[in-house]
């Protein structure tokens, strides 16, 4: 960071601030900010609430 500034990220990656605080938190959890760029951050907010929704539907019907 120069002069307080953020790094822009490239695509489909966190501010590099977030790195250290996840890595802070737990271990190996930064690796959430790296994507191929493959991705959109849009489609992957996608599949997770895809995810979370199937994981959610399951546990209700149980």
């Amino acid at each position: 960071m120069k002069n307080g500034n953020l790094a822009r990220p490239r695509r489909g990656e966190l501010q590099s601030p977030a790195i250290p605080l996840l890595e802070e938190d737990s271990s190996g959890d930064g690796i959430i900010c790296a994507d191929s760029g493959a991705r959109s951050p849009e489609v992957i907010q996608q599949q997770v609430v895809a995810l979370i929704d199937g994981f959610l539907t399951r546990s209700t019907q149980n």
